[in-house]
């Protein structure tokens, strides 16, 4: 590299405490994105989707027995986000409102939250309801903390059918 040797041996322990210093950065960046790549390496391999029990008990609610149709996904990286849509009887809907923000929860006819609505872009690709190809639909968003978390619930049900509504619930927990 550098002659080195008509430097001053301040200038030389200098030169050394800099590349020594460049060096340990240059590993503290090596190993943190070894851990970094760990870590996502090990969400994607053993990482396995919940049973829907499991996501019941998390998000603090129980689907009524008569919901059919279920899908659902669940993510948590930094915070949880669950989404669920399926059918339920419009007799069956107290049931589950009940249980969402501790009861005190109302539906708003025409009303569609910005966390469910088509252009929330990190819905899944299932839970894209269409609003304006319903013929009656209600919906609502509360929050609450619970289990030390601060929950968001946010639903919006598809009420065209009165025999059977569609529902779409988001919940994050952060």
């Amino acid at each position: 590299m550098f002659n080195t040797g008509a430097l001053p041996l301040d200038a030389k322990l200098m030169m050394t405490t800099r590349k020594l210093a460049l060096y340990l950065l240059i590993g503290a960046v090596g190993i943190a994105m070894c851990v970094a790549a760990g870590y996502v390496g090990v969400q994607i391999v053993f990482f396995q989707e919940p049973t829907l029990s499991e996501v019941e008990e998390e998000i603090a609610i129980d689907l009524p027995d008569s919901a059919t149709d279920l899908q659902y996904s669940h993510a948590r990286f930094f915070e949880l986000n669950v989404y669920l849509r399926f059918n339920l009887p419009p007799d069956d809907l107290p049931e589950l409102l009940s249980q969402i923000c501790q009861g005190e929860f109302a539906l708003e006819d025409g009303f569609v939250s910005r966390y469910i609505s088509s252009e929330a872009s990190s819905n899944p690709s299932w839970f894209n309801p269409e609003p304006d190809a319903m013929t009656a639909y209600s919906g609502g968003d509360c929050r609450i903390i619970t289990k030390q978390q601060l929950y968001t619930y946010s639903i919006l049900i598809d009420e065209s059918d009165d025999n059977l509504h569609e529902v779409f619930l988001s919940v994050i927990a952060e």
